[in-house]
């Protein structure tokens, strides 16, 4: 045996590693998934070299941290989400597997009405929830007895259905004498890879049958492929204003009046589509790129000047619906590639709404014990918010320094 050597021996295999100092970090997902170890002494083996004061010192502290490891119960987390037409729930464990998942879509529904009708999300939400909760339940195959904590979206989101999802999760808690975990929805966006509606419906891309049953965004997407980003000019959003601010309200009115003038150039009436939709499409895209990949450059030299990060450690993370667009994410993914960032993405079954992110979002929150709440009193309390700020504002900061770019970068 090499000295400065330690080999861990379980049930399910080997592990070597040379240098003890992040061995129980690099580990610790691996030996605690493996819950049928059931002593370390007749399951878990510790050879060491004995050469070197190290193998003395850390291999008996090593020895300890096991033992609490391999005696350690799994800890599980149910996750619920209704923060808009999706209901959602999921099982996690601390070690990141999904144990069990269920998750109902109210796309096909809201189609009919060209846009998400809230008082129908809330009332699907209402007769969907326990089905999908039991379901995922089901398919972990645990009780609520299992659990050690339900996590659920109460803020930011559509007020009617965060309701649903937060009475449920709620009155779950209390009735089965759980800690309750209050989420942050874009918060559990951002941690998931630790584990443009309005303007699609102005120019009736569902009339066009390859689009019928695609989202907005997804219509845009498709069509854009065919068509000239540069047939039409959009306005800069928020060019005026020397911050990080993103805001879509001028391209989705400017493309609304773009498609009234065509609409009338060429006499369009009715369900009738434009013939040049698919350069609308792909110059509406790149412009809510271009804004995209603007605001967020700035986001990164502000980083620079204030040393923010680590040169070493520099991650942008891009989640939710919109980071399923491909054209999007090559173009950030140019932005990272210009300005040393490393671009992380889920897959895109997370970067929708789901359970999933709720539960592990709650997960890490239960291991760092951070807004746990245990008494019933401050789990009656919670109540849920539409619109909710997430970290420190910086945008004043962001001013006063009044940073600019010297070269856009081109994608």
């Amino acid at each position: 045996m090499m000295a400065n050597t330690c080999i861990v021996q379980c049930w399910k295999g080997w592990w070597r590693i040379n240098s003890l100092n992040n061995e129980i970090r690099r580990n610790y997902k691996v030996l605690s998934k493996h819950r049928a170890i059931a002593s370390v002494p007749n399951n878990v083996k510790f050879i060491t070299s004995l050469t070197g004061q190290w193998a003395r010192g850390q291999a008996s502290r090593l020895h300890a941290h096991y033992r609490g490891l391999a005696t350690r119960p799994p800890q599980y987390i149910l996750g619920i989400e209704t923060s808009c037409d999706d209901t959602g729930a999921a099982v996690v464990s601390d070690t990141g597997e999904v144990l069990g998942e269920s998750h109902f879509n109210q796309h096909n529904i809201h189609l009919r009405y060209g846009g998400i009708i809230p008082v129908v999300a809330k009332d699907l939400h209402k007769k969907k929830i326990e089905e999908v909760v039991t379901t995922a339940m089901a398919q972990a195959g645990m009780s609520f007895g299992d659990l050690d904590a339900i996590a659920t979206t109460v803020k930011p989101g559509m007020p009617m259905s965060l309701s649903v999802g937060t009475n449920y999760g709620k009155s779950l808690a209390l009735s089965t004498g759980k800690p309750f975990i209050p989420i942050h929805h874009m918060e559990a966006h951002a941690l998931t890879v630790r584990m443009v509606e309005k303007g699609a419906r102005r120019l009736k891309l569902r009339n066009i049958p390859e689009c019928a049953t695609m989202s907005g965004g997804q219509a845009i997407e498709h069509l854009a492929v065919r068509g000239d980003p540069h047939a039409f000019e959009f306005p800069t959003p928020m060019w005026k204003y020397r911050d990080c601010t993103f805001s879509f309200s001028g391209l989705k009115n400017a493309v609304k009046r773009i498609t009234e003038n065509l609409e009338e150039q060429y006499e369009i009436e009715g369900g009738s589509v434009l013939p040049c939709v698919e350069d609308i499409c792909a110059s509406y895209q790149y412009a809510i790129t271009k804004h995209l990949v603007r605001q967020t450059h700035k986001a990164m030299l502000f980083v620079d000047v204030r040393d923010l990060l680590p040169k070493e450690n520099r991650i942008l993370v891009v989640s939710g619906g919109v980071a399923c667009n491909q054209y999007i994410r090559a173009a950030l993914q140019k932005l990272c590639s210009h300005t040393g960032y490393q671009l992380f993405c889920p897959p895109p079954k997370l970067c929708t709404d789901n359970g999933i992110m709720i539960a592990w979002n709650g997960m890490e929150r239960w291991k760092a014990q951070t807004g746990v709440l245990y008494n019933k009193q401050e789990i009656e309390d919670v109540t849920f918010e539409a619109r909710c700020a997430i970290g420190e504002d910086l945008t004043e900061d962001v001013r006063n320094l009044g940073i600019t770019v010297k070269k856009w970068v081109k994608f």
